[in-house]
């Protein structure tokens, strides 16, 4: 075969004989239990049981930043498309270098190396990871030229033009999609439809990189049903409701006021932040922005001064943006209606009437109430703070503690007994003339155990105040933090709500060693105690010991007991500790124990308190089984369990003045203006999700719960099982949401026109409202309605519960109506075509708010009707890295969408995205990827051309007629990437598209062009050409779309609406036998390049003249080949054992250290790999590993090599304990494939069977089923 095209493919070839490809491709999606880093962020380990669990250890749950999925503190701005960005951008790196050196940048470890030199282009970028490795500091940034000599600025020149070729190809397909009106879905009656969403972002700024990860899931997947012949509804809007607009709008009004407009601002270290309310503003603003003002921020998006002062006025940002966004999203080849398109808040009044329709069937179904309960609040805008409110702390909701009254003892006899006090006086002494009763309050989550308190902790140097409370017609002092007087005092502890009076100020030092008396305790008194772990800004900053139930408590009682140097460097007598001993107070079944803690911390041999890690773990057992199987052993509830005896223990102790009830947010929260916020009882309008009480033992699911439940166990897709069970999770602690505030843009009650809807709340059924949006938008975003024939106060609740809940039409008075009968009876065919939703992909941290309040809102509308109106599944992700790290603009990898798309083109920033990860962990978005993806979506195209043009023609390189051997092996190879692909599309496996629908058939591919004899054949080529274009058009369209274009013509249409290719069973032989030629001949190609090499070697090295020197002068010709007959006995043994471990619904072990597994199980040699002590002389004896016999060390090797490199693509019948074809005879009748490339007499190649005496014992040895050896000779 002559011609470009072949040489190019026999180029291609030897470049990947010889290099790793850059951009290679994905295990099967990893569904293996999550790691431990990761179970700190969702659900601990020890909490995945059946076993209840209260409030005192309720999982924090992970809250990511925004609802899409990208580690970024930036909220506001993104970074400005300028020209110099594009001109500098790193794809100006040599993707031609990137492919030839296999995109293998030296200092990464993301590249895994070939097995015994096999062909590993199939593997991925980072296969046991997304996230790189380690980090090139030497590599260019984002945005950054790279020019080490004129050979790369050459290579940048062209890859400029492959890119900008890129470009001009996806402008020409958009144009011809918008002509067409592709993407315009109508239901159809009698066509089978797909409706997938994504969680409409929030329009303050540019979309970004984050953004597109998460809208790829379901761009891939609408564009894989279109091509299995559905009608697919894609649509996209725009999020405007909350906070953030409002509150930055009215920054830039101050800025305006203190500053002139256009403002002149001082210098930024010049800035007053004297406050600590406006330190922690700026600290936040330093994350978002190296700006520091609003009007600064702005400038990011190339607004001059007077376009700026515009965007004092909130709703100017949602004319401006928005549009923006669309055009971006278009830019990047979104296949999405955008007659759909809206914007939310009361500026598009016919979305806003939909909203208040929706409130008003959640209050008529009696969804909904009015009450005062503790609820996030923002001090600062002085209302309820929700999750889309906050720059940080999303999904963290009130936690209630019980606040336990140590009363201080301050007689002078009391007090002449404190060291502390006699040498440095008593900082609380002022107070005692006010006549009040003094109290350390310490916040507790187990109220049921202060029948063992033994002492009380405070940090040292922790910085306390005491405060002045009134409640509940009571004065009294309490001395705690100031994070916990600052909460108090929005819960009605102190006179005048939010302020509270700082009566002192001291240290822990300054409470070392004062009795008190605590209640429910056995003694008489307690002493205050050091704790260095306490955290001041978590509880009150006081503690409460109780060493029996309480490892740390233990541990530092422990550490005060056993060290008299302890005791004096923190004034402590022996009195004050020696005498308390641990109270028992619970009995636990589970550890046959009436003193868990004590028994848990003497058993794994804790130390002292600093032993921290083994502290928290026993923390988790004690608490966990304490509060599930524990029983009260003291007080007035003796006898009963703790999970019952809690909340009256707590009852009891408030109602005896004893105690007060306390709450805080679970975790540190900060609302979008920078300010912390507090817990503050709040007039609110609740949605009554879940338990209404859950602090409350007798408080029970209800109906709406129960049914929701129902829906995630048994109807909802979830794709994997972790994110199944955080829904689950998500459902018994979700409860009571507050649903509205009175700042802020949005959508007002329609009852109570104080109150706005928030933006949670207002996004969770819009769903339904995109499938009537063409007929009431007008065209526009906000529905024009000065020009809309539709009125918008015409959509009365009657009409929508026509439309979506099946209402009588008839029944409606359209009398003065601009709606006519007819076009109700449309909205609701459309409606009834597209619903149910059948897929919403999104950020994983969406799981804990919004996606499972859409399922309560579907439910509350739809009741009963969880298969046709509720949605089908829910795709979630992890969170987006950029080259390893988190974006960052001031490191220089942030890119918005529009700028990805300049830089690299939108299918090759698609390809990279598809590339990046399909999991809840990390996903890593690789430049280096998209690089290399310009290179080879620009070579296909050429091969395209090229073997169109000849096709026809040259009847000397291209035949018809009857397949031989190698063209049914690559026909197979087509119907096995057919197949593959699919599966991954419909399982949500990018990576795996990637794998299956573009590596590894590329790679076939080019082995077959190189490889066959006589010529390719026509009818495989053509379609191995549309089957490439059609499986890659999902992720890259424009590119395909523009190549088949060229091939076709009109007479096939768009490629986005091509067919799915036909395809059979894979014929598992044919796969088995394809690989294995590519496998063994490059091996072999190695192995003779190695013993030329040594062969050279030598003759340099032997005497001229020698007998040696002639005969190393002569070339290897021949050679010699074993083939093994079966697996070895140790081999068999460990695929039996792989058998036993093997999840097939995850392609993964169930063991996660197998090799250890091995040698437990393992009949050769010993039978375990434990250490024995070994006889040293001298009496002693030291611990030595066992040696491992010749078969197990075999055995460990061959299971990573079945494990690691067959697995992946082989599944189960990667443990046959037989070959699937006779591997002797198929090498033996191909030796001409085997040996290609080799420059061997194919008359001088014998093969034996290993089971042959006359093979060579060398290679008998050494051979193994599916790797046989080879030895290569000089003959005569």
């Amino acid at each position: 075969m002559s011609g470009s095209a072949l040489d190019q493919v026999k180029s291609l070839m030897a470049m990947i004989d010889e290099f790793d490809v850059t951009i290679a491709t994905a295990p099967a999606a990893n569904n293996a239990l999550p790691s431990q880093s990761q179970q700190q962020q969702g659900i601990p380990s020890v909490l995945q049981s059946n076993l209840p669990i209260d409030a005192a250890f309720r999982p924090s749950l992970p809250s990511g930043h925004t609802a899409y999925s990208w580690f970024y503190t930036n909220t506001y701005v993104a970074p400005k498309p300028s020209s110099s960005a594009v001109a500098k951008s790193s794809a100006v790196k040599s993707s031609e270098n990137a492919a030839s050196k296999g995109g293998n940048n030296k200092s990464k470890q993301n590249v895994r190396a070939t097995s015994k030199g096999g062909n590993n282009k199939d593997k991925p970028v980072g296969d046991k990871s997304n996230k790189s490795k380690s980090k090139n500091k030497n590599k260019p940034k984002i945005g950054k030229l790279s020019s080490k000599g004129n050979d790369d600025a050459d290579d940048s020149k062209q890859n400029f033009e492959r890119r900008d070729r890129l470009i001009s190809l996806q402008r020409e397909v958009q144009q011809e999609w918008d002509a067409a009106k592709v993407f315009e879905a109508n239901a159809q009656e009698n066509k089978p439809k797909y409706f997938c969403t994504f969680p409409y972002p929030y329009m303050n700024g540019y979309l970004h990189l984050g953004h597109a990860f998460t809208i790829t899931k379901a761009e891939f997947r609408a564009g894989y049903e279109r091509l299995r012949g559905k009608n697919v509804l894609w649509p996209f809007a725009f999020h405007c409701t909350g906070m953030p607009i409002a509150a930055a709008a009215k920054r830039i009004s101050e800025e305006m006021q203190k500053f002139g407009n256009p403002p002149t601002f001082p210098r930024h270290d010049d800035r007053d932040e004297t406050d600590a309310a406006a330190k922690a503003h700026s600290k936040l603003a330093a994350k978002r922005s190296k700006k520091k003002y609003q009007w600064e921020i702005m400038t990011e998006f190339e607004l001059g001064d007077a376009d700026i002062a515009k965007f004092k006025d909130p709703y100017e940002w949602l004319s401006h943006f928005p549009p923006i966004g669309k055009q971006h999203l278009k830019e990047f080849g979104l296949k999405v209606d955008w007659r759909r398109s809206f914007i939310t808040t009361d500026a598009n009044p016919y979305y806003n009437k939909f909203i208040e329709w929706q409130f008003l069937k959640l209050r008529d179904a009696h969804k909904i109430e009015f009450g005062n309960r503790p609820t996030i609040f923002s001090p600062a805008e002085n209302q309820p703070c929700a999750d889309h409110d906050r720059s940080s702390g999303e999904t963290m909701k009130p936690q209630q503690y019980t606040l336990i009254k140590l009363e201080l003892l301050h007689s002078s006899r009391d007090l002449e007994s404190v060291p502390f006090i006699q040498r440095n006086g008593d900082k609380l002494g002022a107070l005692y003339a006010l006549n009040k009763k003094i109290y350390l309050v310490a916040a507790t989550l187990r109220p049921e155990t202060m029948y063992g308190q033994t002492n009380c902790f405070v940090l040292p140097r922790g910085e306390y105040i005491a405060i002045e409370v009134d409640k509940d017609e009571r004065s009294e002092i309490y001395v705690c933090s100031e994070h916990a007087a600052r909460n108090m005092a929005w819960q009605e502890f102190t006179r005048t709500l939010g302020e509270y009076k700082v009566l002192c100020r001291l240290e822990g030092w300054d409470l070392l060693g004062r009795p008190l008396k605590a209640p429910n305790a056995v003694y008489d008194r307690v002493y205050v105690l050091p704790l260095t772990t306490i955290k001041m800004d978590k509880g009150s900053g006081i503690v409460t010991s109780v060493p029996s139930d309480a490892p740390s408590d233990y541990a530092a009682l422990k550490d005060a007991k056993n060290d008299k140097n302890f005791r004096d460097k923190y004034y402590l007598t022996d009195a004050m500790v020696l005498p308390y001993e641990v109270v028992k107070i619970i009995r636990i079944a589970e550890f046959n124990s009436e003193q868990s803690a004590v028994d848990l911390c003497e058993k794994h041999k804790i130390k002292s308190q600093q032993d921290t890690n083994k502290l928290e773990e026993i923390k988790l057992l004690v608490y966990k089984y304490g509060f599930s199987q524990g029983v009260m052993l003291v007080g007035d509830f003796a006898g009963e369990k703790v999970s019952v005896a809690k909340e009256k223990c707590q009852r009891q102790l408030v109602r005896q003045g004893l105690a007060d009830v306390y709450w805080e947010p679970e975790e540190t929260v900060m609302s979008r203006t920078g300010y912390k916020c507090v817990v503050a009882y709040c007039d609110q309008w609740f949605l009554k999700y879940g338990i209404q009480n859950p602090d409350e033992a007798d408080s029970k699911e209800n109906e709406w719960q129960r049914a929701v439940k129902q829906h995630i166990a048994n109807g909802l897709e979830c794709y994997n099982a972790q994110s199944k069970d955080s829904f689950m999770a998500t459902i018994d602690w979700l409860h009571s949401w507050a649903c509205s505030r009175e700042f802020g843009l949005g959508t007002k009650l329609p009852w109570d026109k104080s109150w706005v809807i928030e933006s949670l709340s207002d996004s969770t059924i819009y769903m339904a409202y995109y499938t009537i949006a063409p007929f009431l938008q007008n065209g526009s975003m906000d529905g024009d309605a000065s020009s809309n024939s539709v009125k918008a106060d015409d959509l009365t609740p009657q009409v929508f519960d026509a439309v979506f809940c099946g209402a009588d039409v008839d029944a409606l008075d359209l009398s003065k109506s601009t709606l006519s009968k007819d076009l109700i009876l449309n909205m609701r065919r459309e409606f009834e075509y597209w619903y149910p939703m059948d897929l919403r992909v999104s950020g994983k941290d969406l799981i804990f708010n919004h996606l499972t309040m859409s399922l309560y809102n579907h439910a509350a509308i739809w009741p009963q009707q969880s298969a046709e109106r509720w949605p089908q599944s829910y795709f979630t992700n992890g969170w987006a890295l950029m080259d390893g790290d988190k974006m960052s603009k001031s490191e220089g990898n942030f890119l918005t969408i529009q700028d990805a798309v300049r830089v690299y083109g939108a299918d090759a920033t698609r390809f990279a995205l598809a590339n990046a990860g399909d999991t809840l962990e990390d996903a890593n978005f690789e430049t280096d990827v998209a690089n290399a993806a310009i290179l080879g979506l620009t070579r296909f195209e050429k091969l395209v051309e090229e073997t169109y043009a000849l096709l026809k023609t040259d009847t000397a390189n291209y035949r018809d007629g009857d397949f031989n051997e190698m063209d049914k092996l690559f026909d197979n190879a087509l119907n096995r990437a057919i197949n593959e692909t699919a599966s991954a599309f419909e399982c949500m496996r990018f990576r795996d598209v990637l794998r299956f629908g573009y590596h590894i058939l590329r790679r076939n591919a080019d082995y077959y062009m190189a490889h066959v004899n006589n010529g390719v054949h026509r009818e495989l080529i053509q379609r191995y050409i549309d089957v490439q274009l059609v499986l890659l058009s999902p992720v890259c369209p424009h590119t395909t779309e523009a190549i088949w274009g060229q091939i076709h013509g009109q007479l096939n249409g768009f490629c986005v609406n091509a067919k799915w290719p036909q395809s059979q069973a894979e014929d598992l032989i044919r796969t088995l036998q394809f690989e294995s030629l590519q496998q063994i001949s490059h091996q072999f190609r190695d192995a003779y390049k190695n013993e030329e090499r040594d062969r050279n070697r030598k003759l340099n090295k032997a005497k001229k003249g020698s007998e040696t020197h002639a005969k190393l002068q002569n070339k290897h010709n021949a050679a010699m080949v074993c083939v093994a007959d079966d697996y070895k006995p140790e081999q068999k043994e460990v695929l039996r054992m792989l058998a036993r471990i093997y999840d097939a619904d995850k392609n993964a072990l169930t063991v996660e250290k197998y090799k250890e597994y091995i040698l437990e199980n393992s009949s050769f040699g010993a039978a375990k790999q434990d250490s024995q002590k070994v006889n040293t002389g001298g009496g002693g004896g030291k611990k030595k590993k066992q040696k491992l016999s010749k078969e197990q060390q075999a055995q460990l090797q061959f299971a990573a090599y079945m494990v690691n490199e067959i697995m992946p693509d082989r599944k189960k019948e990667t443990f046959n304990e037989r070959l699937a074809y006779d591997e002797f005879d198929f090498l033996s009748k191909n030796k001409e494939l085997v040996f290609h490339g080799v420059n061997v007499d194919l008359k001088k190649v014998t093969f034996y069977k290993e089971s042959d005496n006359n093979a060579p014992e060398l290679l008998r040895q050494r051979t193994k089923v599916g790797d046989p050896t080879v030895k290569f000779f000089y003959v005569e």
